[in-house]
């Protein structure tokens, strides 16, 4: 419903219906969907007009829903078409909102094309909203950092839209994303994304930072990326890329590589696509570019054209490849690095001879026959098999991929075909979805497709449906219409719906056609099962305990959410049921929401939850707090099974005598967006996390803090166990034996992207304590970590292990011997790394076989005794920040203006960011240690263009103020300043000037002997170069042409207003001198008649403002003027701190920098102000009529 403007429609049975039901529920469980008639009926705002603001406006909708927590609708009316051109950005989508547009075709909402419309994305998504936009164009963006068309942080879904010419011109790997770039989770169904640009970054067509997307049945074209990742770009550690049933064509990258997708160390899934066309010709990869783990299934890459190598794909990490087709890619179709792993699943087609480990079934120096890239039917363009191709029935079935990238389905002839195109001969049955996944007693809808040969819809062809409960489930469901005739698009809808248990029903679409029917089954397994927690009592019914009860008895997966308003605390007086089976647990927010131990003295001593061997479970928004066991492991959580902690955090949960004090596991741990708070293993193991027996744990985005152990107060890893951690922060933990931060015992550890800073121990290795085992620390900082009294290793010490640390920064760490490492039995080796200032010397050896490997280009604020590499740096100050937020998940320490370390390191294999994301290198190349500079600006503030007598100095000092475009810190640097060593020069104050609070760097400058002009330079490594400052020596000081005079003086302010006075000059002032309060005093010379005034009482000035348009300076007095009495104002105008002009000559003064006078007038009583007459008779001012008092 729409009136004029914007309407928000909300049922009218909101509040009987849904109160009634709740009393029917009582305060129980109920399954996690309501009947429609139960449901809250969401609000529903019309956009009635194409103008950028105003009632009606997509502008004012969108800030509507805005205001609304539930879920919304924007709609449009029918007679909104065309474009909404927009002026300034709109607000953001910041919550649950659906955005349904009319078509593509029918609506455009863009950035207006007028010069001066400022630069902005279109759209953009902020964490923690869910978005879903449809049917719309979105076009002319232009993100100033990225996302030209959305920036997405949160849960975005975009179906039946194009998204075209945009752009984005951020730099670095955070940033690019013409056509989106994504922060959280996006999907895209059926939509366009072409002709976007990343003009400095990554992702042409969508940027993914350490997010998720997933493509399907949707085409990106002629996009472009000025670095990496024409179409797609996931660089960053963990991004996840799923491509599905879509074309990439036609797009491009520059140097980084990777034409159709670019991705680093994260995970890209293409199943049933085409990605033909694309070029990376300054780079590798045409087709794709992977350094993480690579999966391509039942597709076709052709005629991708890299400049290097690899013009199909080029890959450094794992890469598994099964029933696709490779053809004429410039480069070679499929290229490995030394380190890369390849796995051929089979039935795969090259039209070269890739030298790899090939499958005995695949199919070399073969040509596939292949179309041109064309209209074959289905939502994308595709290159159909042509006649006689050897792809034809040379594929092998696969798990999971029933039909082609058109939706053909496999096989239609003995076997499937290589590549994304089935060729088919027959008419034929598609069922949507193929497979799916119900809920108990849901309703949900079914379509089938009746297609021709070439995959064209056939209409009025009768189609019937049969539902078939599988033999051991116990379901049975029902379908409505049971038949029907195909319509237009040659489909048939009809509805599914579970009336009884959990099992696996079996659909069968028949359609009745000439010579016979085709069929389509789809199975529909009914296995999900969703629990609402309503209360927060201990148990009973509507408890977290009663949920996980019933969970515990369903053998498929379940969910248990919470209903809103269940917020505070759960406090429990009894452990709570074992999580024994798959379940997803999903509270509130952790804020909100917290599961607690009771603190009553009688309650025993408990874990919060349990994860048995065999579950799989996953836990969001909570906090796990309280939790206490001895001589057990698992104060908070124990686990054995696989378990998923996001958005969480735990607190003061303890094992005494025993391990992880926040989480034990024993099996899959992954811990995301959480914090470990105050947890403790007295005297044992894992205050934070505990990771025994092989046990798998990852932690990505999180912060570990203020937790205490016996060993590893942060984390604990022991026999044979990996840990992974990943852009998080361990801060303030402490072990009462060694390892402050992180213990290792034989077992392997990788950090990246990591911050350790204040973790401390009584003995050894206050951030990281290593026995044996294998250990890398990349891209990672380790600040102000400490051992004991006697300890070794203030940030890490490594007993008998394998420890790599590259592109990494210690600073500031403490121990009796090696306060940044201490290498016993071990081998340490460094590359490109930063040491700095560490109590007990930077790297120590022991006595006891250890072992030393430099790989070059590391800095040291000291000399170790060890045999270095040539290109180390030692005894060098690395002119570091403090540990601060300088962008990125984690603090990190920057390189301050002239650095030794920018510039000075080399790329090393894997390690294409530092810290925070920012793409390496910078500049000539990659700086040393955890942080990359991304370069300075440096500008002339004063002091150009002047001269003095030889042997004198310069009026002005010569002022420069650095900068950083990114906002990374300046003060604390060094700027050089360098003066001609022959002819006319000067000598400056200091060749190295620090950088003060402001930014500013200044020196003064005496001109030598020498006659003549000549440029003082001033440079910042890594900025700005060689900006010049025109100096001359002089044999007469210059004429000056406009002596510096006061030309009138005007007083406002009448009766009981405030006085201010305004003072007009001959020549433009220094603005410093000008507004110098010391340059002025007003005295009283008299009063007025009848009470007279205090004579001779300073009446303070308390501001004095320049205007250099006006060239007058205006005086604010601490107290009104009476105008009754008489005053006196002094201008001092002597050297050398007096008012000058920004040449630099003094009031009445004869050259730039001589001394000048003082200026005195006598401000009478009544309106007329005058100088006085000893001063007028002294000096030679050219007096303007004065105007004399003025009321306003």
């Amino acid at each position: 419903m729409a009136h004029s403007g914007l309407l928000g429609v909300r049922g009218l049975a909101q509040a009987g219906p849904r109160r009634a039901a709740a009393r029917r529920r009582g305060a129980g469980l109920v399954p996690g969907f309501e009947m429609l008639e139960e449901r809250v009926v969401l609000s529903t705002f019309t956009v009635t007009n194409t103008n950028n603001d105003g009632a009606g406006s997509l502008r004012a909708a969108i800030d509507l829903a805005n205001a609304d927590p539930a879920q919304d609708t924007i709609d449009f009316a029918s007679s909104v078409t065309g474009t909404i051109s927009l002026r300034s950005a709109l607000p953001a989508l910041s919550t649950a909102i659906l955005l349904s547009g009319p078509g593509s075709s029918a609506l455009t909402v863009a950035r207006s094309s007028d010069p001066s419309t400022p630069e902005f994305g279109i759209f953009n998504v902020p964490a923690k909203a869910e978005v879903v936009i449809s049917g719309l164009t979105i076009s002319g963006g232009r993100g100033p950092a990225s996302g030209g068309a959305i920036a997405n942080s949160g849960t975005l879904t975009v179906t039946d839209s194009t998204l075209s010419g945009n752009s984005s011109s951020g730099a670095g790997f955070s940033n690019g994303g013409g056509g989106i770039a994504n922060f959280g989770t996006v999907t895209v169904t059926n939509s366009t994304i072409s002709g976007n640009s990343a003009s400095k970054g990554l992702g042409g067509g969508i940027l993914n930072v350490s997010g998720v997307v997933t493509i399907t049945d949707s085409t990106l074209s002629g996009n472009s990326a000025n670095e990496g990742g024409g179409g797609i770009a996931s660089f960053t550690n963990g991004g996840i890329v799923t491509v599905i049933n879509s074309t990439l064509s036609g797009n491009s990258a520059g140097l980084g590589g990777g034409g159709g997708i670019g991705s680093g160390f994260g995970t890209v899934t293409v199943t049933s696509s085409t990605i033909s066309g694309n070029s990376a010709s300054d780079g590798n990869g045409g087709g794709i570019l992977s350094s993480g783990a690579l999966t391509v299934t039942g597709s076709t890459l052709s005629g991708n054209l890299s400049g290097s190598s690899g013009g199909g794909i080029i890959f450094s990490g794992t890469v598994t490849i099964t029933t696709s087709l490779f053809n004429n890619s410039e480069s070679g179709n499929l290229t490995q690095t030394a380190s890369a792993s390849f796995v051929s699943g089979g039935h795969n087609l090259f039209s070269d001879l890739p030298g790899l480990a090939l499958n005995p079934t695949d199919l070399v120096n073969t040509d596939p026959l292949l179309g041109p890239l064309a209209d074959n039917g289905g939502p994308t363009q595709t290159m159909a098999l042509l006649p006689g191709s050897p792809a034809i029935n040379a594929g092998r079935n696969m798990p999971g991929v029933t039909t082609d990238q058109r939706g053909v389905p496999h096989p239609q002839g003995a076997a499937p075909d290589i590549g994304a195109f089935e060729v088919v001969t027959a008419p034929f049955v598609r069922l949507t979805p193929d497979t799916a996944t119900r809920l108990v007693g849901a309703s949900h809808s079914v379509i089938a497709t009746v297609l021709d040969p070439n995959v064209k819809p056939l209409v009025g062809v009768p189609v019937t449906f049969q539902v078939t409960a599988g033999p051991n489930a116990g379901a049975t469901g029902f379908i409505s219409p049971v038949s029907s005739q195909s319509d237009a698009n040659g489909q048939v809808s009809f509805r599914y719906a579970d009336t009884g248990g959990i099992g696996t029903d079996s659909i069968v679409a028949t359609a009745i056609l000439p010579g016979g029917p085709s069929i389509a089954s789809l199975a529909a397994t009914v296995i999900w099962t969703t629990f609402t927690v309503t209360n927060t009592n201990d148990s009973g019914v509507g408890s977290l305990r009663a949920a996980l009860s019933i969970a515990d008895q369903n053998p498929g997966r379940d969910t248990i959410t919470f209903a809103p308003g269940v917020a505070g605390t759960i406090t429990l007086r009894s452990a709570l049921p074992d999580l024994a089976t798959d379940i997803i647990l999903s509270g509130p927010g952790a804020s909100a929401l917290t599961v607690a131990r009771s603190s009553d003295p009688l309650t025993p001593e408990f874990r919060i939850f349990n994860v048995t061997a065999g579950a799989n479970v996953e836990i969001s928004g909570l906090t796990v707090s309280g939790g206490r066991v001895s001589f057990q492991n698992g104060g908070g959580i124990a686990n054995s099974g696989t378990l998923t902690v996001t958005d969480s955090a735990f607190s003061g949960n303890s094992a005494s005598f025993g391990s992880g004090g926040g989480i034990a596991n024993l099996g899959t741990l992954t811990v995301i967006h959480s914090t470990l708070t105050g947890n403790s293993a007295n005297d044992f193991r894992g205050g934070g996390i505990a990771n025994d027996n092989f046990g798998t744990v990852t932690v990505i985005d999180s912060t570990l803090t203020g937790n205490s152990a016996g060993f590893g107060g942060g984390i604990d890893n022991i026999n044979f166990g990996l840990v992974t951690i990943t852009n998080s922060t361990l801060e303030s933990n402490s072990a009462s034996i060694d390892g402050g931060g992180i213990s290792s015992f034989y077992a392997t550890l990788r950090v990246t992207g990591i911050t350790l800073s204040g973790n401390s121990t009584r003995g050894d290795g206050g951030g990281i304590l290593i026995l044996t085992g294998t250990v890398s620390v990349t891209d990672s900082t380790l600040h102000g970590n400490s051992a004991g009294f006697l300890g070794n290793g203030g940030g890490i010490v490594n007993r008998g292990g394998f420890v790599t640390i590259t592109n990494s920064t210690f600073s500031d760490n403490a121990a009796n011997s090696g306060g940044g490492v201490f290498n016993d039995f071990g081998t340490v080796t460094v590359t490109t790394s930063l040491f700095a200032n560490s109590k007990g010397g930077n790297l120590n050896q022991g006595r006891n076989a250890a072992s030393f490997v430099s790989g070059g280009h590391n800095l040291f604020s000291d000399t170790p005794a060890l045999a270095f590499d040539p290109t180390d740096l030692l005894n060098t100050d690395p002119l570091l920040g403090p540990l601060a937020d300088n962008g990125g998940p984690t603090q990190t320490m920057a390189l301050l203006p002239g650095s030794p370390a920018i510039d000075a390191g080399r790329t090393v294999p894997g390690v294409t960011a530092d810290q925070r994301g920012v793409l390496r290198p910078q500049g000539a190349a990659p700086d040393i240690g955890a942080f990359e500079s991304r370069g300075f600006t440096l500008v002339i503030v004063s002091g150009n263009n002047q001269g003095t007598i030889p042997g004198t100095t310069f009026p002005l000092p010569l002022v420069v103020r650095v900068a950083s475009a990114f906002g990374e810190p300046v003060a604390g640097g060094w700027v050089r300043f360098a003066a001609p060593t022959a002819g006319a020069s000067a000598n400056v104050s200091s060749n190295l000037v620090p950088i003060d609070a402001s930014g500013q760097a200044s020196v003064f400058a005496v001109a030598n002997d020498l006659v003549g002009s000549y440029a003082v330079t001033a440079e910042v490594p890594g900025g700005a170069m060689n900006s010049a400052f025109a100096l001359e020596n002089r044999i007469v000081p210059p004429p000056v042409e406009v002596p510096l005079t006061v030309v009138g003086v005007q007083r406002y302010g009448f009766h009981a207003q405030p006085t201010t006075l305004v003072l007009r000059f001959s020549a433009a002032l220094d603005p410093v001198r000008a507004q110098d309060l010391a340059n002025y005093q007003i005295v009283t010379l008299g009063g007025h008649g009848r009470r007279g005034a205090r004579v001779g009482q300073v009446t303070r000035v308390r501001a004095a403002v320049y205007d250099a348009a006006t060239g007058s300076v205006t005086l604010h007095p601490a107290q009104r003027l009476d105008p009754r009495n008489t005053y006196r104002l002094t201008v001092r105008g002597t050297a050398p701190g007096g008012v000058a002009s920004s040449t630099g000559v003094f009031l009445d003064g004869v050259g730039t920098g001589q001394p000048g006078s003082d200026f005195v007038t006598t401000i009478a009583r009544g309106i007329v102000v005058r100088p006085s007459r000893a001063f007028f008779n002294q000096v030679r001012y050219r007096w303007a009529s004065l105007v004399g008092i003025t009321g306003r």
